[in-house]
């Protein structure tokens, strides 16, 4: 076949009265991408060395093997179903057009192409472990859009291609010799190696055809050059497109002490580990148990940075449990960030990843999405590159993988080991960098086995784990440190009696522990602790210490709870602050900045003195609070000893004596029955299931008398292995043994659907028995279903978001709408509510308000219409939702948040 017949074959198109050409060759464009893969590589040493390892190459033949291969990712559009997708540009080669059939997708349809390729590929005497490992490779680059694809039994391959699949083999062979590549491809064909290899060459091919659809970069070019010449030119313009779209590693500054990473600072004892510490030449895994308030984010920095010095990672991401532990640390790496890396060069990018990211300011957008031609001619089952990659690169969760530096909710990392729509993309941004997990005590046995599966995929792919904690249970340290011993080689087995704190290093080489130093004799924190009886004694206690000027907080365990405890201040005539997850964004994102300023380390004597904050769990780890009084509702020991971290935190004049957390509890008695907690604090057993781990909790607490204290670190090795025993059964009373039991085959039967649920590294980037879903849609996490609601006010007849000059008391430019709708959301219970209104339900107010929602928000999230209301609350503003009891009231109040009112008394 001559290339002439190969180059009618059209792979962009948009109307022909457009400016310029009206057509790109698909040829032109496959090269295009070829060639943005085949540069990536080459500025990328990370990505090259593993593919290199999978593919049993040298890494200075990746670049040209790889990028030729991912130029094969359009195979499909030589198809008649998608050339009839642009009838003008229809080539004559295929006969006549009338024929032409509307399925499969292009993607799929490369896909088909697969069988007949693998012999002229890499030779025709194949094994069926060569063959499946060739497979797993054509299958990564062929699915380009995000998920895996297969063949299907009903397609034909004549009818689906006609003389089209002559000219796609024709073209494998003239884009070889246009790359410079003889066929057979000389590579390793390892069936384990090249299915691990898959996932990396997954994200490549994904991320290499968003950039070579960019018209900016890639204008539409005729078809009278040659392959070879064209190929020389892409490679030149994909120099440029991949130096302009910001996805190349900065210049990591050479290796510093902790002095000149941190100045100002003494490095304490995690830090000093941190400085020193030989991290080897292969993927580590590093973990660092010390009390809250030790330095244990600046200790993993510092290891960080060391790694990067070396060569061995091109960036960090930080993942953290909730979006206000990620805005918290957002904030503090924002500060410092740029000592990480060299002056010269470009300058480094910090990116913030959680579902609410997008309305905060304060990191740099990658501009791929500019040029993106919006009038391509492709049906609605033909998904644009360029509306893709202009949908993808709008939303910060998705492009901070590809950012210098990340910090975001762990569930944005969780999402590139689950069937979601560009898993891979996360995945291959993770890859190169170093993976910081803070807080890591804080998940449920679902997420823990998420993690665990993460880490392998993790170490696979060359990268290195920092695992954060204060009180890490043995059970769960053998599990994280198994999950990355897949692939590292560490050891599973841990010794008995661990020192406390502690670091620890796993590599190939084995697993190193090193005890950290001790607080001096003397020198230990001192913590008194208190028993109180009724939420009556908590609010007595709050109002007494709030008199005598002290900065006072109250977490509390439920969002009813928590509001209930304000209601109850507020009708004795004291005001406080109230911080939950239920507030529209704008509203929480206000209150945490207030709460931030006043509680923060730089809140001054006069902002704090007899100030009350009552709060959920939302400021109990990672955020930088301090507080002279602290009450907190009963929860997990692990949990009590992170909020007790936010007690006396900082050095403040005038305190003297010992701190005491005060702790809303029932006396724990020596035979409990199983509704010992629910009777009591009935919230609180919904949230935390087991009742014995709290009962135990309570009773290493409160035993003898119901007023002790505790000495940390010293106390907490025996404190957590008391609450979280090997054999969960041990102290355990007879009148919790049986909801013990079921606790235990609950968390088994968790850790089970997880492993069901997430993606299977060995297995390739194939198609799963379960259906890939979208990203927003994707769960990370168990529990209820929630939905999302966005709140909306009548404004001169017109529908506006919640957060359009409302809530916050600022009027925002009208013409930010998406921000404003994304800024006025809610997340509930979904058996609260219904789903969002169908569109033939929608008044044409709604309708306008919807118009700039993205496509996926008009599907998921529910429009609710709020009106000012009247009654004990005075300026509150209500709706009516349904739900699965039928039409119900809700409120919202932006010092309260929003609350259903059946749910709540008085």
């Amino acid at each position: 076949m001559e290339q002439d017949q190969v180059l009618c074959f059209w792979g962009k198109a948009q109307p022909k009265d457009h400016a310029g050409s009206s057509w790109h060759p698909l040829a032109y464009h496959s090269l295009d991408v070829g060639a943005v893969a085949t540069i990536l590589l080459e500025r990328r040493p990370r990505m090259k060395a593993v593919l290199a390892r999978g593919l049993a190459i040298d890494e200075l033949h990746v670049p040209k093997l790889v990028g030729y291969l991912v130029a094969l990712h359009d195979l499909g559009k030589f198809s008649r179903p998608f050339q009839a997708l642009s009838p003008d540009h229809w080539p004559p080669f295929l006969g006549e057009l009338k024929d032409a059939s509307a399925s499969p997708r292009h993607d799929a349809a490369g896909y088909l192409l697969i069988d007949r390729l693998l012999g002229p590929l890499f030779g025709s005497c194949l094994s069926r472990k060569q063959e499946r490992a060739a497979e797993a490779l054509l299958g990564a680059v062929v699915a380009h859009h995000g998920a895996p694809v297969g063949s299907s039994q009903s397609a034909d391959l004549l009818k689906t291609y006609g003389l089209g699949a002559d000219a796609a083999k024709a073209f494998v062979g003239m884009a070889a010799d246009a790359i410079g590549l003889s066929l057979p491809l000389t590579c390793g064909l390892d069936a384990i190696s090249a299915k691990r290899v898959s996932w990396t060459l997954a994200g490549l091919a994904v991320l290499s055809d968003w950039i070579g659809s960019n018209q900016r970069w890639f204008p539409y070019t005729p078809p009278t050059m040659s392959l070879g010449d064209y190929w020389r030119l892409s490679l030149e313009k994909a120099e440029a497109a991949v130096r302009e779209a910001g996805v190349l590693p900065a210049i990591t500054a050479s290796a510093q002490d902790f002095g000149e990473l941190f100045p100002g600072l003494q490095a304490r004892p995690a830090q000093k580990w941190a400085e020193t510490i030989d991290p080897g030449g292969g993927p580590i895994l590093a973990v660092i148990e010390d009390s809250t308030g030790s330095g244990k984010t600046e200790a993993a920095l510092m290891l960080a940075h060391r790694l990067m010095a070396q060569g061995q990672a091109e960036g960090i991401f930080l993942a953290l449990p909730t979006m206000a532990t990620a805005d918290g640390m957002f904030d503090r790496v924002a500060e410092g960030y740029r000592r990480l890396f060299a002056e010269e060069g470009q300058p480094p990018a910090l990116t913030l990843a959680h579902s609410r990211a997008g309305v905060r300011d304060g990191f740099r957008a990658l501009g791929l999405s500019s040029g993106a031609a919006k009038d391509e001619t492709y049906g609605d089952e033909e998904e644009t590159a360029s509306a893709v990659c202009t949908a993808w690169l709008a939303d910060d969760r998705r492009k901070a993988f590809l950012a210098d530096i990340g910090v975001g909710t762990v569930d944005q990392a969780l999402l590139a080991i689950l069937p979601a729509r560009y898993q891979a993309l996360r995945l291959l941004g993770l890859a190169g960098k170093v993976l910081i997990l803070d807080e890591v005590h804080a998940y449920d046995a679902y997420m823990q086995q998420e993690i665990q599966t993460l880490l392998e995929f993790h170490a696979s792919m060359g990268g290195h784990a920092i695992l954060l904690s204060a009180t890490l249970p043995q059970t769960v340290r053998k599990r994280l440190l198994a999950g990355f011993a897949t692939d590292a080689g560490a050891p599973e087995n841990l010794p008995d009696n661990l020192p406390y704190p502690a670091a620890f290093l796993a590599s190939a080489d084995g697993l190193h522990i090193h005890g950290l130093p001790k607080p001096a004799l003397g020198a230990e924190r001192k913590l008194d602790l208190a028993r109180l009886d009724t939420e009556a004694a908590a609010l007595e206690t709050v109002i007494e210490a709030a008199g005598r000027g002290d900065a006072v907080c109250w977490i509390r365990n439920t969002v009813d709870d928590a509001i209930s405890a304000w209601n109850q201040l507020r009708d004795q005539g004291f005001s406080s602050i109230l911080f939950h997850a239920r507030f529209a964004l704008v509203d929480r994102l206000r209150i945490q900045e207030t709460v931030m300023k006043r509680f923060g380390p730089r809140g001054g004597a006069a902002d704090r003195a007899g100030q009350i904050l009552i709060a959920t769990q939302v400021v109990e780890q990672s955020l930088d609070l301090d507080f002279d009084t602290m009450i907190s509702d009963l929860a997990p020991i692990d949990l009590l000893v992170q909020r007790a971290g936010r007690l006396w935190r900082h050095m403040r004049p005038g305190r003297e004596g010992v701190p005491c957390l005060h702790i809303l509890s029932p006396p724990p008695p020596d035979n409990p029955d199983a509704k010992w907690l629910k009777a009591h604090m009935p919230g609180t057993a919904a949230v935390y299931r087991s009742s014995a781990r709290l009962w135990l909790t309570a009773r290493s607490l409160f035993g003898e008398s119901d007023r002790t204290q505790l000495l940390l670190p010293n106390d907490l090795p025996v404190l957590i292995e008391t609450v979280y025993p090997d054999d969960r059964q041990c102290g355990v009373p007879a009148g919790l043994e049986d909801a013990e039991l079921h606790e235990e085959g609950r968390e088994g039967a968790e850790r089970t659907l997880a492993k069901m649920s997430v993606l299977d590294i060995g297995k390739g980037y194939s198609r799963t028995d379960t259906p890939w879903e979208s990203d927003t849609q994707a769960r990370t996490r168990l529990g209820e279903p929630t939905t999302t609601l966005r709140l909306a006010r009548e404004d001169g007849g017109l529908l506006v978001p919640w957060a359009y000059g409302g809530a916050a008391g600022n009027a925002v430019p009208f013409e930010q709408l998406r921000a404003l709708w994304a800024l006025s959301e809610i997340s509930v219970r979904a058996s609260r509510v219904g789903g969002p209104c169908e569109d033939h339900q929608e008044t044409d107010q709604v309708a306008a308000a919807k118009q700039f929602w993205p496509r996926w928000a008009r599907r998921s999230i529910q429009l609710v219409i709020m009106r000012e209301g009247e009654g004990k609350d005075g300026g509150t503003w209500n709706a009516v939702v349904t739900s699965e009891m039928g039409d119900q009231r809700l409120a919202y109040d932006p010092l309260k948040g929003l609350w259903f009112v059946d749910a709540e008394n008085g």
